[in-house]
């Protein structure tokens, strides 16, 4: 029953990963992400909706919303962790190319 909305809530969170990234999303990224959330996220939403529903039952349309927010949120997250990592890697590796540089040009 959830995992129609577990694979689009992957697919949002993956396309919102890639929002910093210099890489192109494709749909390729989107099905590998569907699979994963229609594995994996069905629990967690029927047990969110269950819990929800136990304390309030006018919260279940809630969780649908909370959940869509937290999906692109968390994707976004993810997109500019993926981000700061990447540079800091891509100056690291630069920084260590110039240090180079200079070392063999004071040797010769």
């Amino acid at each position: 029953m959830f995992v129609a909305p577990g694979a689009v809530l992957a697919i949002a969170a993956s396309w919102m990963s890639r929002l910093f990234s210099r890489a192109t999303w494709d749909w390729a990224d989107g099905g590998e992400a569907a699979v994963v959330g229609a594995l994996f996220l069905p629990p967690v939403i029927a047990f969110g909706i269950a819990l929800l529903a136990a304390l309030n039952r006018g919260a279940i349309v809630v969780i649908f919303v909370f959940g869509a927010w937290l999906a692109l949120g968390l994707g976004l997250s993810v997109g500019a962790l993926r981000n700061l990592t990447s540079t800091r890697r891509v100056r690291g590796h630069e920084m260590r190319r110039r240090w180079a540089r200079g070392r063999a040009s004071r040797h010769q």
